[in-house]
């Protein structure tokens, strides 16, 4: 289990969201564990992974972009804490 944080780009805090098990769904469709709205929004759009060497971001969607802290990223990780995850509008 871990936490995923969603800020807007006035880096206000929108939620927090806590992702049952190894993996966490990111998309603007249903049954996604972080749901987020809006048409740039995929919907399926990414998945955060929980291993032994820690939290991995993938992008799933071929047509919708990711970025780690400003870079655009098919597959980025170990995470850190200071790493910031840009999806549609959404940090």
């Amino acid at each position: 289990m871990f936490n995923v944080i969603i800020k807007n780009a006035k880096d206000e805090t929108l939620e927090s969201i806590e992702c049952p098990g190894d993996m966490c769904a990111i998309g603007k469709a249903r049954g996604n564990h972080v749901m987020l709205r809006g048409w740039r929004v995929a919907p399926q759009h990414a998945e955060i992974h929980r291993t032994s060497e820690g939290l991995f971001l993938e992008r799933v969607s071929q047509k919708a972009s990711v970025e780690v802290n400003g870079n655009s990223v098919d597959h980025y990780g170990p995470l850190r804490t200071a790493d910031r995850i840009h999806i549609a509008g959404y940090y």
